[in-house]
C-alpha cells in the first residue's frame, strides 16, 4: 500500500484537518513503536499544520531516532522559542546531548525538564532519570545522583540499574551501611552484572573486609568486565592493602583490553621497579611499550627519561632495552637524567595522552 493511498482512504471520511493530522500521528507514534522510522518520516509529509508544536516534536523524535543530534537540538531550540516549559522538547534535547557526550547542557535540559513536568501525579521519563542519575556520576556528584536514583526507585523498586548506582552514591558519600544494603540488593536483581561485583569489590576494601574483597574480585574474572577505570580503581586498592601480584595481574589485564591505557603501564613499570626484585628488568620494557601510544612529545620525554634512570640503576645502560627500536619510538627527543625520582615526573602527570 502505497502513502498516498493510506492518506486518500483516510480522506474518505469527511474530517476536519487537525483530525486528519492526528490519526497521522497515531499511525507514527505506531511505527516509531516497532523502529519502523522511515515510514514514521514518510507519513509527516501528509501532516496539513507543519508550523505546529506537535509536528515539531515528531520530527525531533524521528531525528533522535536516526541519530541526528544536532538538528534534534536545533527543532528542540525552536520548539522553545515558541513554548518553553514544553517537556518533551527539553528531555529530546537533554538526550540528544547525553548522546553527544555534552554532560552539562544535557543535566540543565533534563533538570529543566523534570521543573516544568506538566502533570505531577504522572510517572516521570524514566530513562530521562537514568541518564541525567549517568551525568552525576560521570560529574561525580554523589548527593545529586543519590537523589536521582531514589526517585526512579520511587517508580519502581524492581530497577536494578538504580540500586546499583544508588550503592555507588552512597558509598562515595561514606554512607556505608546504605550503600552495602543498595549493592546487595542490585546483585539479587542482576547477579550476572558484572558492575555489581567491581562495586562490591570496591566496597569490601573500603571497609577492610579483605576475604570478601577477594570473593567480590573472584566473581568479576569469570566475566567479560572491561570498563578499564574501575579496573583501574580496583588495582590501585589491591596496592593500598598490599596485594601487589593481584595489582599487577589487574593492571595486565586492563593493557589487554585497552593497550593505549597509558597510565596503566606507568604503574605497572612502578609497581614492578620497587615490589619486584625479578621483574625490575621488565619495568622497562613496559615503559618502552608505553612510547608506541604516548602521542604528546612531553609526555613520551618524561617516559625516555625514566626509562634511561631505571636503566642506569640497575646497570643496563648497553641492554637491549635502549636498542634502536627506543630511538624509532623516540624521534628527535632528547633524554636527560637530571630526575632525581624515578617516577615522580610520571605520576604528577595524570593526564597522559591516552588516544
Amino acid at each position: 500500500m502505497s502513502y498516498q493511498k493510506i492518506k486518500t482512504d483516510a480522506k474518505k471520511a469527511v474530517l476536519p484537518d487537525d483530525q486528519y493530522d492526528n490519526i497521522f500521528y497515531n499511525l507514527c507514534n505506531f511505527f516509531n513503536d516497532y523502529f519502523f522510522f522511515e515510514v514514521s518520516e514518510k507519513l509527516l509529509e501528509f501532516i496539513t499544520n507543519k508550523s505546529s508544536i506537535k509536528y515539531l516534536i515528531e520530527q525531533a523524535k524521528i531525528l533522535s531516532y536516526k541519530k541526528e543530534y544536532d538538528q534534534v537540538i536545533n527543532l528542540c531550540d525552536e520548539i522553545l522559542l515558541k513554548e518553553k516549559n514544553n517537556y518533551i522538547a527539553w528531555i529530546l534535547r537533554g538526550n540528544a546531548f547525553f548522546f553527544k557526550s555534552n554532560i552539562f547542557d544535557s543535566e540543565e535540559s533534563y533538570v529543566k525538564a523534570i521543573r516544568c513536568k506538566p502533570d505531577r501525579t504522572e510517572r516521570f521519563d524514566v530513562k530521562m532519570l537514568y541518564r541525567l542519575g549517568l551525568v552525576y556520576v560521570r560529574r561525580k556528584t554523589w548527593a545529586d545522583a543519590k537523589t536521582v536514583f531514589l526517585q526512579i526507585l520511587k517508580e519502581s523498586t524492581q530497577y536494578g540499574f538504580a540500586w546499583r548506582y544508588l550503592g555507588l552514591a552512597y558509598m562515595r558519600l561514606g554512607e556505608h551501611n546504605l550503600a552495602e544494603e543498595a549493592l546487595n540488593e542490585a546483585n539479587l536483581l542482576d547477579v550476572d552484572n558484572p558492575e555489581n561485583w567491581a562495586y562490591l569489590t570496591i566496597f569490601c576494601i573500603f571497609v577492610g573486609r579483605k576475604f570478601q574483597a577477594y570473593e567480590c574480585l573472584n566473581e568479576l574474572n569469570k566475566t567479560k568486565f572491561e570498563n578499564c577505570e574501575l579496573w583501574e580503581e580496583i588495582g590501585d586498592l589491591f596496592e593500598k592493602i598490599g596485594e601487589y601480584q593481584i595489582t599487577a595481574d589487574i593492571y595486565n589485564k586492563i593493557i589487554k583490553i585497552d593497550p593505549k591505557f597509558i597510565n596503566v603501564y606507568i604503574k605497572l613499570s612502578k609497581l614492578y621497579f620497587y615490589q619486584f626484585d625479578s621483574k625490575r628488568k621488565e619495568s622497562i620494557e613496559i615503559l618502552r611499550n608505553c612510547l608506541k601510544y604516548a602521542q604528546d612529545e612531553k609526555d613520551k620525554k618524561r617516559i625516555a627519561d625514566s626509562i634511561e634512570q631505571i636503566t642506569n640503576q640497575i646497570g643496563m645502560q648497553d641492554s637491549q632495552f635502549l636498542d634502536k627500536s627506543l630511538d624509532k619510538n623516540m624521534g628527535n627527543v632528547n633524554m636527560n637524567t637530571d630526575q632525581t625520582d624515578i617516577f615522580a615526573d610520571l605520576n604528577n602527570n595524570n593526564q597522559l595522552d591516552e588516544n
